[in-house]
């Protein structure tokens, strides 16, 4: 599982105290036609959070859902809002924290603290869970919460997803998902998540619960709820910058993202959260959050939705199944090749390609640098293989730079970023993409839900495009 918000981001900063606090009356803090948000906004400000009078929560005029929009012009630094530490939802602030005391990691225990999700949701909006069983007090903690009648939460989770709202992979009839996502290798990873959740609460949650029976019944805390509130979790928690700790952050997450309009960021302080402007909105503007430098494969998999406008975080991955037939077809031997498999050289996040152009001139750029910075470790890591020889390619370094302050003048062009390498390599990769374009290509099956096949086909081709783009450089 990845924790979100999540999870992700170019709009990271560093932490510090932001500048201007003010207050914002209920009547002009929530849409009043949405009766649910209204008695969120009400319980906002019972429990301390702060407002600035310059933004509104609301379901009209926001990308999707829920979301938050600016009233008034708002500047750089200003504070949107404030959360007090002791409403977040984590397993020390639960009505069963004595109880889930054994089950938190030591780091944690004194953690009243929350995230960001890559900024969580700030980004989930998302980190790899820390270990194997991670999530599982937040997840105890927020089922027995939401099933409890009187649960101080009670009116947050009215306005999250219902369980049947939720539009994750993960829930897809497992056929249909294989279906839909062939060739993009995301229906191995889903299904790799699922059995995650499965295992963590059959082996840690429901023992918890059994021996717990004052506090859980295994009838109403059963493995699909513990999925779903995964599910929740994974797209709306954030992760403490200070702890590392993941918990739910009302009103934090809210905010919806939009790849490239990141405008606000969560920041850490002792006792609040602050969600602050990192650059000037206009009146009438929606404030995002970033959930990272997400792909449609990254929202579709934590976030359970897609972006049909182009996103240069789209990948795709090349398969080291694939490499290897190549280079048994070659003569090459593997040894070398499954050596920078083994140590994470060649892993899978590694072994990927994403567009070497832009249609938005506002990203060619970064579009073009990030591109071929892929382009050029890929074919590093083939050449390597080639030549028996381990890869030590520069480019590997994920150490060297932020896309967006690097200097225009060194901008790398694609047909300069292959032609460095050794026409082996070039055409080998070329090899393994002309096996996997054409089952990115095959027409979407019509089976399901049509918002499945819709997203799903979002996925495949915004992936057979990077891949057409590459073969052509190759070619």
């Amino acid at each position: 599982l990845v924790a979100c918000h999540q999870n992700h981001s170019s709009c990271t900063m560093a932490s510090q105290k932001p500048k201007k606090k003010q207050r914002l009356d209920l009547a002009d803090l929530t849409d009043k036609a949405d009766e649910k948000l209204a008695r969120f906004g009400a319980w906002c400000l019972e429990n301390k959070f702060e407002f600035s009078p310059k933004v509104q929560m609301t379901s009209h005029g926001v990308v999707a859902g829920r979301g938050m929009v600016a009233r008034n012009y708002i500047k750089e630094d200003e504070v949107l809002f404030s959360i007090p530490r002791n409403a977040l939802l984590l397993p020390q602030n639960s009505s069963i924290a004595e109880a889930l005391a054994p089950l938190i990691p030591a780091s944690d225990e004194h953690g009243s603290e929350g995230e960001d999700g890559e900024d969580g949701e700030d980004g989930g909006a998302g980190e790899e869970r820390q270990s194997s069983h991670a999530w599982a007090p937040l997840l105890l903690a927020f089922m027995h919460e939401y099933t409890k009648a009187d649960s101080r939460w009670a009116p947050y989770f009215a306005i999250l997803p219902a369980f049947s709202e939720l539009r994750h992979a993960h829930f897809w009839p497992a056929t249909e998902r294989e279906s839909l996502l062939s060739g993009t290798s995301m229906a191995a990873d889903i299904a790799t998540d699922v059995t995650q959740m499965e295992e963590e609460y059959s082996s840690v949650a429901l023992p918890f619960i059994r021996a717990h029976p004052e506090l859980f019944d295994p009838s109403v805390h059963t493995l699909d709820m513990y999925k779903s509130l995964a599910a929740i979790v994974m797209a709306y928690s954030f992760t403490d910058d200070q702890t590392g700790g993941v918990m739910m952050t009302p009103v934090a997450d809210i905010l919806n993202h939009q790849t490239g309009h990141c405008n606000a960021h969560l920041f850490y302080n002792e006792d609040r959260l602050e969600m602050t402007a990192i650059k000037d909105i206009p009146a009438g503007t929606e404030i995002f959050n970033t959930y990272g430098e997400l792909g449609n494969v990254g929202l579709l998999r934590k976030y359970g939705y897609v972006e049909s406008v182009f996103n240069r975080f789209d990948e795709v991955r090349v398969p080291a199944a694939l490499v290897e037939e190549a280079l048994a077809a070659a003569g090459k031997p593997l040894d070398s090749f499954r050596a920078m498999v083994e140590s994470g050289q060649a892993g899978e996040d590694r072994l990927v390609l994403a567009r070497v152009s832009s249609p938005d001139l506002a990203q060619a750029a970064a579009t073009v640098r990030a591109g071929c910075k892929l382009l050029d470790r890929v074919l590093a890591i083939l050449a390597a293989a080639i030549s028996g020889t381990v890869c030590e390619d520069e480019s590997a370094d994920e150490s060297d730079d932020s896309d967006e302050d690097a200097d225009d003048t060194s901008l790398p062009t694609p047909a300069a970023t292959t032609a460095k390498h050794p026409a082996a390599a070039r055409v080998l990769l070329a090899g393994v993409l002309g096996k996997v374009l054409p089952a990115l290509e095959v027409a979407v099956p019509a089976v399901g839900e049509a918002w499945r096949a819709q997203m799903a086909g979002v996925v495949r081709k915004e992936q057979a495009a990077i891949a057409r783009e590459i073969l052509a450089l190759l070619q």
